[in-house]
C-alpha cells in the first residue's frame, strides 16, 4: 500500500474549515518530537488549504495564526490577494496546501501543575513554570501532524526502507504473501519516527523524519480514537477572518459569537 500519492498535490478543491490548536503535533528546535502514523494512506480528507495570518493575536500575546481558506469566492484572504495582483507584497497572504494524518505522540512529556498545559520542555510555555523536577513520559495521545508535501515525501521513503522478516503470523503483515523470514516492507505504521527540527539560512523551520525500531504497536488498536480531520478544525465565518486581519484575536471571535444575535451557525 502507498502511503503517500503525488497525485493529491495536483491542482484541486480547498477545504472549508479551520483548526483547533490542541489536537495538533507541536514541532520546535528545544526537543525532538516523536510520533507513530496510525493512518496507512493519505486520502483527500488529509488534505487542507490554509493561511498564516501574521497579524492576528495569539493568546500567548504573540502575532500570527494559522487559518483554514474557506474558498477562494468567499475568503477575505484569497479576495485581498487578488486586489494586490503582487505575491511580494507585504500585505499578500498566500496560501499553502497542507497535508494532517493521525499520529500517535510519543514525545515524552509533563503536564504544568500550575497551569495545566502540556509541556516537553522544563519550562512551562504558557506560565513560566520550572519543570525540571517532574517526569516526562509519553503521553501517547492521539493527535494530529499537519506540514508540507516536502515532510511527508521524506517519510513516504522510510516506507521502502524499514523493513522485517515476513511473518504471516502478524496480521500486519498477512497481506504480503512473501516466503517466510525474506525481508519485506513492515509499513509506514509499524516504526516510530523522529522529528529533528531546525532553521535554514532564511529562517524556516526544516524538519528531519529519523526512523525507529519496528515495534509491535497495532494502528488499528486506534481506530475508535482517531481524530477526525473534518471535525478537527473548526469553521470560521468570512467577517471572523477580517477580524483576524485586523489584528483581532480567536479570543475575539470567541467573543462576538458569544453576543446576542449570534446565529450560532459555527461552533469551536
Amino acid at each position: 500500500m502507498e502511503f503517500f500519492d503525488e497525485s493529491l498535490f495536483q491542482d484541486g478543491g480547498k477545504t472549508k474549515n479551520n483548526s483547533i490548536f490542541s489536537y495538533f503535533i507541536k514541532l520546535s528546535q528545544e526537543y525532538q518530537t516523536v510520533i507513530q502514523i496510525l493512518e496507512p494512506k493519505i486520502t483527500e480528507k488529509n488534505i487542507v488549504w490554509r493561511h498564516y495570518i501574521p497579524q492576528a493575536l495569539r493568546k500567548s500575546g504573540k502575532r500570527g495564526v494559522p487559518i483554514l481558506c474557506p474558498g477562494v469566492d468567499v475568503c477575505p484572504v484569497c479576495r485581498q490577494n487578488y486586489a494586490l495582483g503582487d505575491r511580494k507584497h507585504p500585505d499578500y497572504i498566500p496560501s499553502q496546501k497542507r497535508i494532517a494524518v493521525n499520529v500517535l505522540d510519543l514525545t515524552p512529556s509533563t503536564i504544568c501543575p500550575v497551569c495545566e498545559t502540556e509541556n516537553y520542555t522544563t519550562v512551562c510555555s504558557y506560565c513560566g513554570e520550572n519543570l525540571s523536577g517532574r517526569e516526562f513520559k509519553p503521553s501517547d495521545t492521539v493527535k494530529i501532524l499537519e506540514r508540507g508535501v516536502t515532510l511527508f515525501r521524506q517519510i513516504a521513503a522510510l516506507e521502502e526502507v524499514i523493513r522485517a522478516p515476513y511473518d504471516p503470523q502478524d496480521p500486519l503483515m498477512a497481506d504480503k504473501n512473501a516466503p517466510v523470514g525474506v525481508m519485506v516492507p513492515v509499513g509506514i505504521t509499524r516504526f516510530p519516527i523522529t522529528l529533528v527540527s531546525s532553521r535554514d539560512g532564511k529562517g524556516d523551520l526544516i524538519v528531519t523524519p529519523i526512523p525507529g525500531p519496528v515495534n509491535k504497536l497495532n494502528y488499528l488498536d486506534y481506530q475508535d480514537k482517531l481524530i477526525s480531520i473534518a471535525e478537527a478544525y473548526f469553521v470560521l465565518q468570512p467577517d471572523e477572518i477580517k477580524l483576524l486581519m485586523d489584528g483581532g484575536s480567536l479570543s475575539d471571535v470567541l467573543k462576538a459569537r458569544k453576543e446576542p444575535g449570534d446565529s450560532g451557525s459555527s461552533t469551536l
